[in-house]
């Protein structure tokens, strides 16, 4: 069954629900929040058994006086649920906001929550940061144990550690360090492996270096699934939130790798609070072509999607990043789809792609980031060696979340 077949056993599900007041919806900055508390009402107002229709998405409704709906007293709203999305009309409005908003799909969690649920463990979970010799690794996991979030251990030289955190006026007693070379994550990955931490975070260490301990045979972290880099990407400005892969190790991904990073991200979203992970396979183009070869990857990994290769999750591809990121854009290139607009997951191509945008992203939109390695034993704390300590303390927030999920 494809996902338009899906969508219309979907459409004989139709009931009512009212608006409540806590619903926010701000059509100026195209910014559309889920409705969590809708609330069912006694009768059938419309259903649409006669799908499918055609919308004319560009318009968001308003009353007469231009302001959203939500503002309106809720007796002046007829509000239908169709399937997975809510349509609301008003007197005399006939466009619904039916690709705006979702009822079924809870968005992936903001960094605050992720934060909060730190902030209420436990206890602390250990964590091994491999070259620690750095001043924002030492700063974000003395930050996280003040929080009561870790259990810090640095490993490499011990001279250059202490050092920096004595420039950083950073009492070193809590934490335990362990010798190893400064190039080398040997030594961290080996306390992970021991039951000692329970996560490895990247420091001050090439990725090479770090990787040739994660993948040893013997020693190493490895699970036989394709390891990759995912981050959590939430943008300011709309509200959003979604995930990237893999951003930071596969150069190339095969065919049977991206099926890998598909059921890698859909893990993580799901770990992260989206039920259904909506996922878009990234390319320059929306239309399949043997000229961009990973198009041909993305409608084979959609034909595995239909038939039933990747369950509680919809995939959708190959999508520009427009299409996978704003509604508007699929309106105006009239292309339909349960991910248009709606991405929770977004799978690159490649690495060349993937870093390129997510760098693009991180360096020039207001947003926040973390990223941490899927594919492993244990997760791994990993982004850039030029990374914040704000960053950092992120990153670790997502991989706690992902331990304890």
């Amino acid at each position: 069954m494809n996902w338009h077949e899906r969508r219309q056993e979907r459409t004989q599900k139709s009931y009512v629900c009212r608006i409540v007041e806590s619903f926010n919806i701000s059509c100026k900055r195209r910014k559309y929040l889920p409705l969590y508390n809708a609330q069912p009402a006694k009768t059938v107002q419309e259903s649409f058994t006669d799908w499918p229709k055609t919308w004319d998405f560009g318009q968001i409704p308003t009353s007469t006086s231009g302001n959203p709906l939500h503002q309106l007293p809720c007796q002046t709203l007829d509000v239908v649920t169709w399937g997975p999305w809510l349509v609301e009309y008003d007197e005399g409005v006939t466009d619904p906001l039916m690709p705006y908003l979702d009822v079924t799909n809870m968005s992936l969690k903001s960094f605050s929550q992720l934060f909060q649920e730190a902030d209420a463990l436990a206890e602390p979970v250990g964590v091994a940061a491999a070259g620690g010799a750095d001043a924002t690794v030492i700063q974000a996991l003395e930050l996280a144990r003040r929080r009561g979030w870790v259990r810090p251990m640095l490993t490499g030289d011990r001279g250059a550690i202490s050092q920096i955190a004595e420039s950083l006026e950073i009492d070193l007693e809590p934490f335990q360090i362990v010798e190893d070379a400064a190039d080398s994550a040997v030594a961290a990955v080996h306390v992970v492996k021991s039951g000692n931490a329970q996560l490895l975070m990247k420091g001050q260490i090439p990725t090479p270096s770090l990787m040739k301990a994660v993948l040893d045979r013997e020693q190493g972290l490895r699970t036989g699934q394709c390891i990759c880099q995912v981050v959590l990407m939430e943008i300011a400005r709309d509200d959003r939130r979604f995930l990237m892969t893999d951003t930071g190790v596969t150069v190339a991904p095969t065919l049977e790798q991206k099926r890998d990073l598909i059921d890698l991200i859909t893990d993580t979203a799901r770990r992260l609070g989206a039920e259904t992970p909506r996922v878009a396979l990234m390319s320059c183009t929306e239309k399949v072509n043997a000229a961009v070869p990973d198009t041909l990857d993305s409608a084979k990994l959609v034909e595995d999607f239909d038939e039933g290769r990747f369950p509680a999750s919809i995939v959708q591809g190959p999508l520009s990043f427009d299409l996978a990121y704003a509604r508007d854009a699929g309106a105006k290139k009239r292309i339909e789809g349960d991910v248009i607009g709606a991405v929770d997951a977004m799978v690159f191509p490649d690495l060349s792609s993937a870093n390129l945008t997510v760098k693009g992203i991180m360096y020039t939109a207001d947003c926040q980031f973390g990223g941490v390695l899927r594919g492993t034993t244990h997760p791994v704390v990993f982004m850039s060696r030029a990374d914040t300590v704000e960053t950092r303390l992120n990153s670790l927030a997502y991989a706690i979340s992902l331990l304890n999920s």
